[in-house]
């Protein structure tokens, strides 16, 4: 589970592949006839056949640590407020000690918009594309004299 309690998409992955393994494994299938189908390099086939268990693998998807678990709850925070901006984000990370990229704060901000927004939030306005604000600032064309 990730930190807001959905199953992470690793963890699903993973759980996915090693039944495959290990079901093909004991139907006596080849390291590298398991691989194919499942577009698996081999030493990834290798790492889920030698696993003792599931949790073995799970280990490391599940208790990995994020350069953003500092700063989580003024994410939240913020992201409750109705700060949306990513950028703007990254600035106030930045000012509290954060030295992670921009790509980092918009993957978790991509995870976040599936929560459930505060009542109070209205939906984002989208503003009109550039085609229609320019032909709104263009003059019509004035008819050529003879």
């Amino acid at each position: 589970m990730d930190v807001f309690g959905r199953s992470r998409l690793l963890v699903a992955r993973t759980t996915e592949w090693y039944a495959a393994v290990q079901q093909q494994l004991a139907e006596g299938k080849s390291r590298a006839a398991i691989g194919r189908p499942l577009r698996l390099d081999h030493s990834t086939v290798r790492r889920f056949a030698r696993a003792g268990s599931l949790d073995e693998l799970l280990a490391k998807a599940v208790n990995r640590t994020s350069i953003l678990d500092e700063y989580m709850p003024y994410l939240h925070q913020r992201w409750h407020e109705g700060c949306h901006d990513v950028p703007q984000l990254r600035h106030e990370l930045r000012e509290r000690g954060f030295t992670g990229d921009i790509q980092c704060v918009r993957r978790h901000a991509a995870n976040t918009e599936a929560l459930p927004l505060l009542p109070a939030m209205a939906p984002l306005h989208r503003p009109q594309g550039s085609r229609k604000l320019g032909r709104r600032f263009v003059p019509p064309a004035q008819p050529r004299e003879h």
